[in-house]
């Protein structure tokens, strides 16, 4: 077999080999500053301005976006892959999920938040736990960026997504 011939086989399976990487995220899109591209959104990761779940949410309304609705696990990917290549990896972040509508999880726009696998972490069960009162979902460094309850937890960082 000649080095032309092996050339033209490894051409010939990489061209019939589907995209299966998993940094092969959706085109990223042009997004206004201070947004940055990731995952097919336009996001927006301050970790100088510390606040609660509401603060935060009015921080990202104050940059015409909202606290970002990570809704499928590329998206998730792609967030968790940001945050480790621009050296993140010690902040916490809350995003838009939250149970203040009686009880179930809601992104701000109203749809309903995936449950389980392949989002929510385990703490002594898979999150999130029943709390009494309103909860927000957070990612956390320490548990590996799922999303958690944050009931009790202080300031964080805002996790924001452009909102047109």
């Amino acid at each position: 077999m000649t080095k032309y011939t092996v050339f033209a086989a490894i051409v010939s399976i990489a061209i019939a080999t589907p995209n299966t990487w998993k940094d092969d995220y959706p085109s990223e899109r042009s997004c206004p500053m201070p947004y940055q591209a990731v995952g097919g959104r336009c996001l927006l990761l301050d970790t100088l301005d510390l606040g609660t779940w509401h603060d935060t949410r009015n921080f990202c309304h104050g940059y015409q976006g909202e606290l970002a609705q990570i809704d499928s696990a590329d998206l998730l990917t792609a967030v968790v892959d940001f945050i480790h290549s621009q050296g993140l990896t010690g902040s916490d972040f809350w995003i838009g999920a939250n149970n203040e509508a009686g009880g179930v999880w809601q992104w701000p726009d109203g749809s309903g938040v995936h449950m389980g696998t392949p989002f929510w972490g385990y703490s002594k069960t898979q999150e999130p736990t029943d709390g009494a009162g309103s909860e927000y979902a957070c990612m956390l460094s320490k548990h590996f960026y799922y999303f958690y309850s944050c009931v009790y937890y202080g300031e964080l960082s805002p996790l924001c997504e452009y909102r047109q």
